[in-house]
């Protein structure tokens, strides 16, 4: 049988919420955050059983040209992620905010091995 769900032990300056997109590379989580402020994408380093949290850094933070970023992949030690989801010109009820500024959505890439 499957083990229960449990919340990943962390460091306790690394802030867990907001997360649209979680992606395994080896032992390292990279996680975007949208909904947070500001926005960003991290990497979480995990201990060797991938059960604990040891350490993280930003990897991009309140990057204005990533608008709302959203999901993503891990191809050739790059993460390749949508900015300018749209998302954040959008109400609660689904329709644009009034003055929204729509910027189409891109793809944008993060080098993983620096």
């Amino acid at each position: 049988s499957a083990a229960a769900p449990t919340l990943l032990p962390h460091p306790s300056d690394l802030q867990l919420g907001g997360i649209d997109g979680l992606y395994l590379n080896g032992h390292t989580l990279i996680a975007v955050q949208n909904g947070t402020i500001p926005n960003r994408i991290i990497a979480v380093t995990l201990d060797a059983t991938l059960s604990r949290a040891e350490s993280w850094k930003p990897l991009e933070v309140n990057n204005p040209d990533f608008g709302d970023p959203t999901h993503g992949l891990i191809f050739n030690d790059r993460f390749y992620f949508i900015a300018h989801a749209g998302w954040d010109n959008l109400g609660d009820d689904g329709k644009p905010k009034p003055n929204a500024s729509f910027t189409p959505p891109e793809i944008r890439i993060i080098d993983l091995r620096n």
